[in-house]
């Protein structure tokens, strides 16, 4: 408390400092870089003073023509607006920011607004628009010999292309990352690559090797003392024992699939162990659903066995966990966290043949996945809603939302191929970009062994005429040599 409290009084004394300073200053390029420096220390508690001052900054800068003043304005109001939730609006002054930056030849600079920008993008899904600016600021980066934001920019991207569904790209960026990061003797880096190889083993479903790139994260953890990280690896390990049993399970090996369900409920409880150690509520809220999901998974293991206690015994388990993380997940306002848990708590009402509770917790979750725009889940709810109302005999409103499913889903479709053709152009475009690198590198290459073979003929050349003058001159004094002796 102590520490908080002396922080806030020196950002206030800072603030003091500047404002007095501005009191005193000129009309020129000094009182544009004091307003930028306020509008800065403003941008958390007082965000329209901090506008107000960058704003300010930017009509004296202009008339000044001071372009760096006017870039670092643009920046710092992007800052701003990217804090306080406004993308959109971000996304616009980092971009005026870039081009000003851009102007004044500062490479570093445009390359960070870049990885700005495209952080923002992908806050936002555009992908396509995040993997381009991403790829911008990496070459930059590496024109400039930026290595420790080259490396960075090597997992941002992977985890990018996990998104994408581009498994392989994702591997490729991540394997250079742990390249580098191993380098380094980085280990917190590499135990952050081996997870997220293990996530796209995950993807892959390769979920042995999953296992064990997440066993050495973990190892690396437990190595450094890394508790909170390893909670994470834990519930990774988890999801990763219930993707296996429910592939035993789909091959009729009972026996594996309940012993793997088994290991992935004794990995959820260490989590749950260390989230609860941190207060870690967002944590415990979704190993709380995973918990619940791992329920679901032994119903339907143990109605394949017929065994009907066990299979009631496995659901009311999960509807327990479900609740536990409904509450958490309402107290912080996590409407997405919210969806999932009304997903599952419904599917704990179909396994119990309670289709009305079940129906109203799909139109729950349809209720909050329309209020996000999230459109994956709308259309999950509808196919639920579909299906609820038809186990119940409404088979009219059953069509109903079986259409708007359908309709959603080809609507879906198109834009992904749509997204999918936009990622493609910026690949294509970047290996372009390396094809000409590599291909210019060549070029200068055998150039520079052109001039060096060059180099060697002309002085073969230059040594021959030496030998060939210093042979004449020899020559030349044994015959005078020999005229000599003639003459004697």
């Amino acid at each position: 408390m102590v520490v908080s409290i002396d922080l806030v009084a020196q950002e206030e004394q800072v603030i003091d400092s500047l404002e007095r300073a501005l009191v005193r200053s000129r009309m020129d390029t000094g009182r544009v870089l004091l307003l930028n420096e306020l509008g800065w220390e403003y941008k958390f508690d007082d965000p329209d003073k901090a506008r107000a001052y960058l704003d300010t900054s930017l009509l004296l800068a202009r008339r000044l023509n001071f372009l760096k003043g006017i870039g670092d304005a643009y920046n710092y109001r992007g800052v701003v607006e990217d804090i306080h939730g406004n993308s959109e609006q971000a996304i616009h002054f980092f971009q005026q920011s870039r081009d000003i930056r851009n102007s004044l030849q500062d490479t570093a600079g445009v390359a960070n607004l870049l990885n700005n920008i495209g952080n923002l993008h992908e806050n936002l899904g555009d992908f396509a628009a995040a993997l381009d600016n991403y790829l911008k600021s990496l070459r930059l980066r590496e024109e400039i010999g930026d290595s420790a934001r080259v490396v960075k920019l090597y997992y941002n991207i992977s985890i990018l292309y996990e998104n994408m569904g581009e498994y392989e790209e994702a591997l490729n960026y991540i394997l250079d990352y742990r390249d580098a990061v191993e380098q380094n003797g980085d280990k917190n880096g590499t135990a952050n690559a081996f997870n997220v190889i293990g996530n796209i083993k995950m993807e892959l479903d390769l979920f042995e090797e999953a296992k064990s790139y997440y066993e050495e994260a973990l190892q690396l953890h437990q190595e450094l003392g890394n508790r909170w990280e390893q909670s994470t690896i834990l519930n990774n390990l988890g999801n990763n024992r219930d993707a296996k049993a429910i592939e035993f399970a789909e091959r009729s090996d009972t026996l594996k699939a309940i012993r793997l369900n088994q290991e992935a409920l004794d990995f959820y409880q260490k989590a749950l162990e260390i989230r609860r150690e941190f207060d870690d509520q967002a944590g415990l809220a979704e190993t709380y659903n995973n918990i619940g999901l791992s329920y679901l998974n032994q119903v339907r293991i143990y109605q394949r066995f017929g065994q009907d206690e066990k299979v009631q015994e496995a659901n009311d388990q999960a509807l327990d966990f479900f609740e536990q993380a409904l509450e958490i997940t309402e107290a912080l306002g996590d409407k997405k966290g919210q969806i999932e848990v009304y997903i599952g708590i419904s599917q704990v009402f179909r396994n119990r043949h309670d289709h009305l509770s079940a129906l109203k917790y799909s139109q729950k979750s349809l209720g909050l996945a329309e209020d996000i725009g999230d459109e994956k889940f709308i259309q999950n709810a509808y196919e639920d809603l579909s299906k609820g109302h038809f186990a119940i005999g409404n088979y009219e409103q059953a069509y109903v939302f079986r259409q708007r499913y359908d309709s959603l889903l080809y609507e879906r479709l198109n834009e992904q191929m749509i997204r999918t053709n936009a990622q493609r152009e910026v690949l294509y475009s970047d290996r372009q970009k390396q094809y000409e690198i590599v291909r210019q590198q060549k070029e200068i290459e055998l150039q520079e062994a052109q001039l060096k073979q060059a180099a060697i003929t002309q002085y073969s050349l230059i040594g021959g005429t030496i030998a060939l003058l210093l042979l004449a001159l020899l020559l030349y004094n044994r015959y005078r040599l020999k005229t000599r002796a003639n003459r004697e």
